[in-house]
């Protein structure tokens, strides 16, 4: 394996499933072709820091399409799409994180050359009429993994849809959690709302728990608290979101058009 190049790996399995490897200098990063062509995982090579979070009791496995994707889910990044929570629409039953999760993707290498490498990966959903195509680039001696998205009605009507992605980072009491938010509204707040019931806004990125104590919400405080929060930000002044390792000030940040994702949801 030459370190020095861009290069795509498309023999190697992570627990049974077929994945392939996007490589440079910098960054290795894994796909599940068979898991909704997931991101696995987003390694930094000089340290081989990975960025990304894994379930320590739920090992990647065959996904099986319409099952609750929290007893399959493993961690990386996935695409909620054409649904978040399961929902119901015009008689259909949609799954939970939508459709694409637990489907596989087809996949093919559009360049591949020492410089610059490029892998095209598509999938067609069960019930909603769409087809979601992604191009993930690489680059000699860029840190970054490059991702553009299509997405295709190909049916007959117009037809809505929600769109996300769902990634999941390795964090630690040390962490930051960054985001160019103005209002942020409390969809759970565990235990027992204490930093309001659903519905409660805040001013980015100070809540309040009870008692009117501030919290600042960029601080991932100790799992020891035993805190569930899954909060919106509505109001954003920029398509970005970062989060970084204070202690030795290593992060990973992810950047999109504001157009196309104009909220975030973190938990």
């Amino acid at each position: 394996m030459n370190k020095e190049v861009c290069q795509i790996i498309s023999d190697r399995k992570v627990s049974g499933l077929y994945s392939l490897i996007l490589e440079n200098d910098l960054i290795r990063a894994t796909i599940l072709t068979d898991f909704g062509a997931k991101l696995h995982t987003f390694i930094y090579k000089p340290t081989q820091k990975d960025f990304l979070y894994h379930h320590p009791r739920c090992l990647p496995r065959q996904p099986v399409y319409g099952v609750n994707v929290d007893n399959w889910w493993s961690g990386g990044i996935d695409e909620a799409i054409p649904t978040g929570h399961s929902w119901s629409l015009n008689g259909e039953e949609y799954p939970y994180l939508g459709e694409v999760w637990s489907l596989p993707g087809l996949w093919k290498i559009t360049k591949e050359t020492p410089d610059e490498i490029e892998l095209h990966l598509s999938c067609r959903t069960i019930i909603a009429p769409l087809e979601v195509e992604r191009w993930c680039k690489l680059k000699k001696g860029e840190g970054k993994l490059h991702i553009r998205h299509k997405v295709t009605n190909i049916g007959y009507h117009s037809f809505d849809f929600l769109w996300g992605i769902h990634p999941a980072f390795e964090i630690n009491p040390h962490s930051r959690i960054d985001i160019p938010a103005a209002t942020v509204w409390i969809a759970e707040s565990n235990p027992n709302c204490h930093l309001g019931s659903r519905g409660t806004t805040y001013t980015w990125p100070f809540a309040k728990q009870r008692g009117q104590e501030t919290v600042d919400m960029r601080k991932v405080p100790d799992l020891e608290v035993g805190w569930h929060e899954l909060h919106h930000a509505v109001e954003l002044t920029g398509g970005w979101l970062a989060v970084t390792d204070t202690l030795t000030g290593m992060g990973f940040g992810m950047t999109s058009l504001r157009k196309f994702f104009p909220l975030f949801g973190y938990g």
